[in-house]
């Protein structure tokens, strides 16, 4: 009875080992799959090392930089103009801000100036008329 609980019911039927001659072409779209993938890994790595290499001429260090040298002044540089670009957008603000303020100055004093010259004439004209009469 222990031997016949042991045997592969005939639901379950018999998995293939990769080495059986019937799984030969599913291990040979798996080798190229996995060739693929690491000619796919090894140009990503050939490009990163070049960028690395390009921003580290970039930031004035030689090719040899380790990497995490490179990545730490990249790091700074890219706060440090984040810092600047900051700073520069509140100053654009604020001058946008006295800006506004002043043309709503202008504009309240071309009004003053059109009321101011509007009772100077009505002054003349009664004047005027005062001398007149």
């Amino acid at each position: 009875p222990y031997e016949k609980d042991m045997e592969p019911r005939a639901s379950e039927g018999r998995r293939r080992s990769s080495n059986d001659s019937c799984g030969s072409g599913r291990t040979r779209d798996t080798n190229e799959g996995r060739k693929k993938h690491n000619e796919m890994e090894q140009q990503r790595r050939r490009d990163l090392r070049g960028d690395m290499k390009r921003l580290a001429t970039t930031l004035g260090m030689g090719e040899g930089t380790p990497q995490k040298d490179v990545l730490s002044a990249a790091t700074k540089e890219i706060n440090e103009l984040k810092t600047v670009e900051s700073t520069r957008v509140r100053e654009i603000d604020e001058l946008n801000q006295k800006k506004l303020k002043l043309e709503t100055k202008i504009e309240f004093l071309k009004e003053y100036a059109a009321a101011s010259s509007a009772r100077q004439e009505q002054e003349q004209l009664a004047a005027a008329a005062a001398a007149a009469a």
